[in-house]
C-alpha cells in the first residue's frame, strides 16, 4: 500500500500546486462547480484514511471478529472502487471496467450487498440466500455458502487474493491519472 499512497500523494501535490488554482489545468479536468468545492480533497481524505483498512485477516478472536474483518475488507474496496471512479471523471478519464473491478465487486455484491437475492423477473421470487462459514473459517480465505432453489455451494477467496486483485486495480488507474497530469503539465 505504500506505493498506491505514493501515488495518492503525488496526484495531491499535483492538484493542490496546479489544478486547484490555476485556470490552464482546470481547464484540462472536469473543474465543475461540485470539483471547485474541493470534494477532490474529501476524496483524496478517504482514500488514505481507508488504505490501512485493506490488510490480511490477523488472528481472528471469533465468528463476529471473523465476519466484521469480511464486512470492513470487502466494503472499503467496493467503496475505493467508487472513490477512483469519482478521480477518473474528475480528471476526464474512462471510467474503471466492471471487469477490472471483479472478482472483488462480484464477491462483496453476494456476500454483503444482497445476502438475499431475489428474481425481479419471476414475480419476485427468491433466488439465493447467503450465510457466512464460521464453522470453518480460516484467516486466509473468506468463506460463506450459497444456498438457492436449485443448488446449494460452498464458496472461499483467498483474502492476499482479493486484496493484490484490489491494488493492481488501484495501481493500473492511479497511473491513468499520473499519466494524464505529466502530460498536461508538459504541455
Amino acid at each position: 500500500m505504500r506505493t498506491i499512497k505514493s501515488k495518492l500523494t503525488k496526484i495531491n501535490s499535483h492538484w493542490n500546486d496546479y489544478y486547484f488554482i490555476k485556470e490552464f489545468f482546470q481547464k484540462k479536468i472536469n473543474f465543475t462547480d461540485e470539483v471547485k468545492t474541493n470534494y477532490y480533497g474529501d476524496l483524496n481524505n478517504y482514500f488514505h484514511d481507508t488504505l490501512d483498512l485493506i490488510k490480511p485477516f490477523k488472528k481472528i478472536k471469533s465468528d463476529k471478529d471473523y465476519i466484521s474483518k469480511i464486512i470492513v475488507l470487502l466494503q472499503v474496496i467496493y467503496t475505493q472502487q467508487d472513490l477512483l471512479d469519482e478521480l477518473l471523471y474528475i480528471f476526464k478519464l474512462q471510467k474503471s471496467t466492471k471487469q477490472d473491478k471483479n472478482p472483488n465487486r462480484d464477491i462483496r455484491n453476494e456476500l454483503i450487498g444482497h445476502p438475499i437475492s431475489r428474481d425481479k423477473k419471476d414475480n419476485n421470487k427468491l433466488k439465493s440466500s447467503i450465510l457466512f462459514d464460521i464453522v470453518n473459517k480460516d484467516e486466509n480465505y473468506i468463506s460463506y455458502a450459497k444456498y438457492s432453489m436449485k443448488k446449494s455451494e460452498s464458496k472461499k477467496y483467498s483474502v492476499q487474493e482479493i486484496i493484490e486483485s484490489h491494488k493492481i486495480f488501484l495501481n493500473k488507474y492511479l497511473d491513468i491519472i499520473l499519466i494524464k497530469i505529466k502530460n498536461i503539465k508538459n504541455k
